[in-house]
């Protein structure tokens, strides 16, 4: 069951109070060093749109890589193992739909317009 946490309630009907919220929380910084890390390069790529001509999560691995954080035998992460890392980010811009999928499901998710904004506000008051 998903119940509306008591600061959720209050913002029931401020639509604008609740985007900031949201921003506010992003990465959850209750989880793993690598959780966050991903969650904030998640939404860097997020913010930069489609600027990056690149696929959100691509980036996503390639900078936990350049990082240091690979695979136990030293192989680079992969996209869907980048996105099962930052999961909590993910979801929450995907619900947005900050990020978006192709047409006809071909491709990597892009980011949207209002989807770049929403990840720089996050950014831009992280930590809350």
């Amino acid at each position: 069951m998903l119940l509306a946490t008591p600061r959720g309630r209050k913002l029931r009907d401020d639509p604008l109070g609740l985007w900031w919220h949201l921003a506010e929380q992003l990465p959850p910084t209750k989880m793993a060093r690598h959780v966050t890390h991903a969650g904030l390069l998640l939404l860097a790529a997020t913010a930069i749109g489609s600027a990056a001509g690149d696929d959100p999560l691509e980036y996503v691995a390639r900078m936990l890589d350049e990082a240091g954080c690979q695979n136990l035998d030293g192989t680079p992460l992969t996209k869907w193992q980048a996105r099962d890392i930052a999961a909590d980010t993910h979801i929450v811009l995907i619900r947005l739909g900050a990020l978006v999928r192709a047409r006809q499901g071909l491709g990597p998710e892009q980011p949207t317009g209002d989807g770049a904004v929403f990840a720089r506000a996050a950014l831009r008051t992280w930590p809350a």
